[in-house]
């Protein structure tokens, strides 16, 4: 990572090709699929990234007339479904492009003519190598794809590349306090900056260095990159797009002058007093616990400044420290995931920073799940696979009879369902089953509203879906009860 000092001081490098050594070279299989995951997972990034950044810079603009959804669990989603339609095609598309390079002649994974997985630097019945012990740990059976069983490369890429982003997007935007959203003040167009500027150097440094990968799976650099790129070019192009989300977050958020603070630490350039705050304008005070891979003992929660309040983001440059650290990371360990044969994934990468719980144990246990993110398969013919569950599904179960009452809680027992706790109606799914638009606690709530009932919990909003040229609309009711 670079610090500011070294990045507002760097000269003005031009983004241009790496430049390559001359020869024609004949291309094998083996790198013509190693080539595809490189660029198809980062243009998968690119999409998710871009499109939910998209959609909370309109939240973050519009505020509540934007009739977009707060984020819930990292994803932002407008009423129209775009947001979430979109990520699910360029997963498709990524899936997609992967099967047809590495799937052999019939270009489906999972079959005899498969390209060898150790030629490309994966290894059957390996496993995913995981972001943060999220559970992106699925066995590679094969390259993936569109037919995946949930146990290929493309399987594993994607999981990790959801996580990554998600991520990301909650320190840039999901965790900004919305009090401001929508009013056009000085304050909300800093959030908006901040938003656009993170993303788009996470972006920058995906594609920089996606073009070195392919450079090195090309024979036309060796080592691991960036220092593969021995004429410093990729390096320069990173510190560039660096340069430039500093300079756009110092502009909108550095008060009347547009500079960062030069009071704190030892930022170059001007600034001064009038610099807005991370409380002014929402962020949060602590950065993520995460550590640098190729930079041992940077962890972006330390990322001080001489201020007397140490690990606490309490001024314009410690946000920038924090957000820039957190970017890097996150390119830097779904980067070296994809590119297996030309390099060790750092340890550093799939460490657990998830805070210890402490206290008491609890007595429910609320799971929200997000439709785009569940592949439904029904049947064995594959027409009715790949299907999405209704967003916005909330089930809470009754925790009971733990080991411990303090955490750790060890063992406990789990029943349900219950009624999901707030009166949010997109969370209510205890209905008449008659009458699903009826909401109700007990079967008598239904009689008395004219339907028959029962009252009965629902596995979200009715799921319509086409399968074989047939149209149907799903309703998934809870029959039973949930024990665990």
């Amino acid at each position: 990572m670079r610090t500011i000092p070294h990045v507002l001081a760097s000269a003005a490098v031009t983004l241009g090709l790496i430049a390559l050594a001359s020869g024609a070279h004949a291309v094998t299989a083996a790198e013509k699929c190693r080539g595809t995951i490189i660029k198809e997972s980062g243009k998968f990034v690119a999409a998710k990234a871009k499109a939910l950044q998209k959609c909370e810079a309109t939240l973050i603009a519009k505020g509540p007339s934007s009739g977009i959804t707060s984020p819930v669990g990292g994803r932002c989603n407008d009423a129209q479904g775009k947001t979430a339609a979109t990520i699910a095609k360029a997963e498709s598309g990524f899936k997609a492009k992967v099967e047809s390079a590495c799937g052999g002649h019939d270009k489906i994974c999972g079959t005899p003519d498969d390209i060898d997985l150790a030629s490309i630097g994966w290894h059957l019945n390996g496993g995913c190598p995981d972001l943060e012990a999220k559970g992106c740990d699925n066995v590679i059976l094969d390259c993936g794809g569109v037919n995946s069983n949930g146990l290929g490369i493309t399987d594993c890429l994607v999981c990790m590349n959801e996580k990554a982003v998600d991520q990301a997007m909650d320190v840039y935007s999901n965790d900004l306090a919305p009090g401001q959203f929508g009013t056009g003040s000085a304050i909300n167009k800093c959030q908006i900056a901040i938003s656009k500027a993170t993303t788009a150097f996470l972006l920058a440094k995906s594609k920089i260095l996606g073009k070195c990968w392919a450079a090195v799976n090309a024979n036309k650099l060796t080592g691991t990159c960036p220092a593969a790129d021995t004429t410093g070019k990729t390096q320069q192009a990173i510190d560039k797009a660096e340069a430039k989300k500093i300079a756009t977050i110092c502009k909108a958020c550095g008060g009347a002058d547009g500079g960062c603070d030069a009071t704190v630490g030892s930022v170059t350039g001007s600034g001064g007093s009038d610099d807005l705050t991370p409380s002014q304008i929402g962020f949060g005070t602590q950065c993520p616990a995460v550590t640098l891979p190729f930079a041992p003992g940077t962890n972006c929660a330390t990322l001080d400044d001489v201020d007397g309040a140490p690990n606490v983001i309490d001024s314009l440059r410690e946000l920038i420290l924090c957000v820039d650290c957190v970017t890097e990371f996150k390119v830097d360990c779904i980067d070296r995931a994809t590119v297996p044969a030309f390099g060790t994934y750092p340890a550093a990468c799939n460490t657990c920073v998830d805070v210890t719980p402490t206290g008491a144990c609890p007595t429910t246990l609320q799971m929200t799940f997000s439709g785009p993110n569940a592949d439904l398969d029904t049947g064995w013919t594959g027409i009715a696979n790949d299907f999405s569950i209704p967003s916005l599904v909330r089930l809470t179960l009754a925790v009971s009879g733990c080991d411990n009452a303090n955490h750790p809680c060890g063992e406990c027992n789990l029943n349900g369902p219950i009624a999901n706790a707030g009166t949010n109606a997109v969370f209510d799914n205890h209905r008449c089953v008659d009458k699903t638009w009826i909401q109700c606690t007990t079967n008598a709530d239904c009689t008395n509203a004219g339907a028959t009932g029962p009252c009965s919990f629902f596995f979200g909003a009715p799921l319509p879906i086409s399968a074989g040229g047939i149209p149907v609309c799903v309703t998934s009711e809870v029959k039973g009860p949930i024990t665990g």
